[in-house]
């Protein structure tokens, strides 16, 4: 029997399902390859994220610290947020005492005036940024890093106010472990 130059090889079709079986292989390899790639990066970053632990309320017109329920050590990161009057009736935040009982400004904001104390210490020093503190935010949103040391411990947060009666407002502090 004579070959046609029509006439296919029997054994082809094996050399396709051979050659689709290996690009499926390739496939799968390169899918599972990539997919442990996204997932060693998820977990790294998850790690190295910090994760809230609790929310903690510091009213203005509250002379005792608030404490936290969880006990901290080593680095934590917190945002501190809220405003109110203390000091007469004057506004403050976190760091800065910003305006007058008639919303007047100071220009600049004035550091370590009815402000944020962390365990016993205005926020500005016990966060040691006197030096460099954080600029001022209309907004009245901080966030800040915090070396609560080695012994684990509970955090207490206050008002820096001796007279409370007379206060609004409040600040909220989120508390993440890093």
């Amino acid at each position: 029997m004579e070959k046609r130059k029509n006439d296919k090889p029997k054994n082809k079709p094996k050399r396709k399902v051979a050659k689709s079986y290996r690009i499926l292989q390739s496939i799968w390899l390169l899918t599972t390859i990539v997919a442990l790639s996204i997932t060693t990066v998820l977990l790294t970053s998850v790690s190295n994220t910090s994760v809230q632990t609790e929310i903690v309320e510091i009213p203005f017109t509250k002379l005792e610290a608030t404490q936290t329920e969880q006990l901290y050590s080593g680095k934590v990161h917190l945002v501190i947020r809220g405003s109110g009057q203390a000091g007469g009736r004057d506004y403050s935040d976190a760091f800065y005492l910003y305006a007058k009982e008639d919303d007047t400004p100071y220009n600049p904001p004035w550091l370590e005036h009815f402000d944020l104390e962390i365990d016993g210490q205005r926020a500005i020093h016990r966060l040691g940024l006197l030096e460099n503190p954080p600029a001022y935010n209309p907004e009245h949103i901080y966030a800040v890093e915090y070396d609560v040391g080695d012994t684990p411990r509970p955090l207490t947060f206050r008002i820096s106010d001796s007279i409370v009666d007379d206060n609004t407002g409040t600040f909220w502090i989120t508390v993440y472990r890093i």
